[in-house]
């Protein structure tokens, strides 16, 4: 669970790179050395953009981790779709089999 004023940092921090403000002006109003800003970005990543990290030179490795956990996540998005898909296929397979099968027993009906 976030805490409510690191979830207000966030936001402020999310609201200065909306508008554009300098990078070492963001630096210097929430972070005043490499060290928490590199701890902090560390802690709260997930609640971050690629483009918002880059924007405030979070670091290439800290970049990288979330570009990981973006692929992680659309690799699990992707495996879910494939399988729902499979799993439709399957539906609309069995529902063609019930179909014929009704229609089968229909023709065998009228044949004396």
């Amino acid at each position: 669970m976030l805490n409510h004023q690191t979830k207000e940092k966030i936001i402020k921090i999310k609201e200065c790179i909306i508008n554009k403000e300098d990078v070492k002006e963001i630096e210097k109003k929430f972070f005043n050395t490499r060290k928490k800003k590199s701890d902090f970005l560390t802690k709260n990543l997930q609640y971050f953009k690629i483009e918002e990290l880059e924007y405030i030179n979070a670091g290439d490795e800290l970049i990288e981790k979330v570009k990981k956990l973006y692929n992680q996540v659309s690799q699990l998005d992707e495996n879910k779709n494939t399988e729902n898909t499979e799993i439709e296929d399957i539906k609309t397979e069995k529902g063609l089999k019930t179909n014929l099968v009704s229609q089968l027993d229909e023709i065998k009906k009228d044949i004396p």
